[in-house]
């Protein structure tokens, strides 16, 4: 067996050891990857799911359609039965729209009193805010009065 001259072993030597391994930095970067993901994903469902709810209450005239087609397809239901149900629930419908229409003024009055009961004790800068605020609020989860 050679023996490794003075030359080769002063090499050896001056060789610097290999960095360490940040062992951390992987799962960090993976964990922080995830946690990206789950945050895109939550607000692209919850904006999905918003957008669909302001359909359904800004055209209710919409549903029995959306809602024929959904049970045609989990249902398999044949021509006769799609037309049925769907006259079914635009029928009921007619009568849901009724009911709002006589409760609705009510709930407009409990709408307005809070605007008022709550404007009474801001200051003018926080009054128009909230005037703001509860006009958005009407118009984005208060469907109209059905035609």
């Amino acid at each position: 067996m050679n023996q490794p001259n003075a030359e080769q072993t002063a090499d050896r030597e001056q060789v610097p050891p290999p960095p360490r391994r940040r062992r951390w930095l992987t799962p960090l970067l993976m964990l922080v990857t995830f946690l990206s993901g789950g945050i895109v994903g939550g607000g692209t469902v919850a904006k999905i799911i918003e957008t669909r709810v302001q359909e359904a209450i800004h055209h209710p005239e919409r549903m029995p359609e959306r809602v024929a087609a959904r049970l045609t397809r989990r249902l398999d239901l044949n021509g006769w039965q799609q037309a049925q149900v769907l006259e079914i629930l635009q029928r009921r419908q007619q009568e849901l729209f009724a009911v709002r229409a006589q409760f609705q003024p009510q709930v407009e009055a409990i709408l307005d009193s809070i605007e008022v009961d709550v404007s009474a004790v801001l200051n003018a800068e926080q009054k128009a805010r909230w005037q703001q605020d509860a006009s958005q609020f009407r118009e984005r989860f208060t469907p109209p009065m059905p035609k």
